[in-house]
C-alpha cells in the first residue's frame, strides 16, 4: 500500500469518526433542548404548580421549587442573574410569593385570560385588534374559551364630520319620525352623530356586528400571550419563545405587583361587568 493511498484511507476513517460523534453530540443536544423546553401551556402549569421539576434541579436542595419557578421566566429579561440585579430579585420576591401563598394555576380558573392580537381584513382593508379571551363552563365536565372583549381603532366607529345639520329636528315628531328614514340611507360613519353625548360605543358589540354580516375576515393570530392574575398581589404574562436553548417555549416575559382592587377593575373592564 502506497503512502498516499493509506493516508487517504485514514483521512475516510477520520471523517467517519467525527461525523458519527457529531450526530451523537448533535442527537444528545437536542435531546436535552427537548427536556427543558416547556412546550405547551398546560406544561407551563405543572412547572409553575411545582408538579413538574425540570430535570436539571436537584431536587434535593431546599430551594428547588423556587429555582424550579425562576427557571420559567425569560432568561433575556435579566441581565445577570445575581444580587445586583434588580429585577432578577422582584423575580425571587415573586417566585417566593408563589410558594408562600401555595398559588397553584388551574384551566378553570376565572382569573386567567389570552390575549389575542389579530390581523384581518375589513372590507378588503388591512386592519389589526385584540381579542381577549378566557375560560367558560358550559356543561357539568366541558370548558371552552369564549371571546370577552375586542379592543381596537377599527372598532371604535368615530364619524368621519359632525355638522349641525346632521340631527333629527325638534318637531319631527309631529312627522311620525320621517327623519329616521334619511339616517339609514347616508353612509355608516355619519350615525354616530345622532347618538346621545353620553353614550358609550361598545367596541365589542361593533366586533361582533361586523362577522355576522361577514365584513371581517381573521387571517390570523401572532404574539399570543396569556396573562394570570392567580398570584396574591402580582399579576403575569406567558408566551411562546421558539429558539434553540434550554430556555425556550412558553415563558414569563412579564410580571409586576397588582392589588385585590386593582384586578377587580381590570377583569371587570374584561368580562363587561359594571
Amino acid at each position: 500500500m502506497t503512502k498516499k493511498l493509506f493516508f487517504s484511507l485514514l483521512a475516510i476513517m477520520m471523517c467517519n469518526i467525527w461525523c458519527n460523534a457529531q450526530v451523537v453530540v448533535n442527537s444528545e443536544l437536542e435531546k436535552e433542548l427537548f427536556k427543558s423546553r416547556v412546550k405547551l401551556v398546560e406544561g407551563f402549569m405543572r412547572r409553575f404548580n411545582c408538579k413538574e421539576i425540570l430535570h436539571t434541579i436537584d431536587t434535593t436542595k431546599a430551594n428547588y421549587k423556587l429555582q424550579n419557578i425562576l427557571a420559567l421566566f425569560d432568561g433575556l429579561l435579566f441581565g445577570t442573574k445575581d444580587v445586583n440585579d434588580s429585577l432578577y430579585k422582584t423575580a425571587q420576591s415573586f417566585a417566593n410569593d408563589v410558594l408562600e401563598s401555595n398559588t397553584k394555576l388551574n384551566y378553570a380558573d376565572t382569573t386567567w385570560l389570552a390575549i389575542a392580537p389579530c390581523h384581518g381584513q375589513l372590507k378588503g382593508k388591512d386592519v389589526d385588534f385584540v381579542l381577549f379571551l378566557n375560560v367558560e363552563k358550559y356543561d357539568t365536565l366541558s370548558y371552552k374559551w369564549v371571546i370577552a372583549k375586542a379592543q381596537g381603532e377599527v372598532f371604535k366607529l368615530k364619524p368621519s364630520f359632525t355638522s349641525k345639520e346632521l340631527l333629527i329636528t325638534p318637531l319631527d315628531h309631529e312627522t311620525n319620525f320621517m327623519e329616521l328614514n334619511n339616517i339609514t340611507t347616508q353612509k355608516d360613519d355619519w350615525i354616530l352623530n345622532y347618538a346621545q353625548k353620553q353614550y358609550e360605543l361598545d367596541e365589542t358589540a361593533v366586533f361582533y356586528t361586523y362577522v355576522y354580516n361577514g365584513m371581517l375576515d381573521i387571517e390570523y393570530v401572532r404574539d399570543l400571550q396569556f396573562m394570570f392574575l392567580q398570584v396574591p398581589g402580582w399579576t403575569f404574562t406567558i408566551q411562546d419563545f421558539d429558539r434553540q436553548t434550554k430556555n425556550a417555549g412558553w415563558l414569563i416575559t412579564s410580571f409586576a405587583r397588582m392589588n385585590d382592587n386593582d384586578k377587580k377593575k381590570f377583569l371587570d373592564n374584561v368580562y363587561n361587568q359594571k
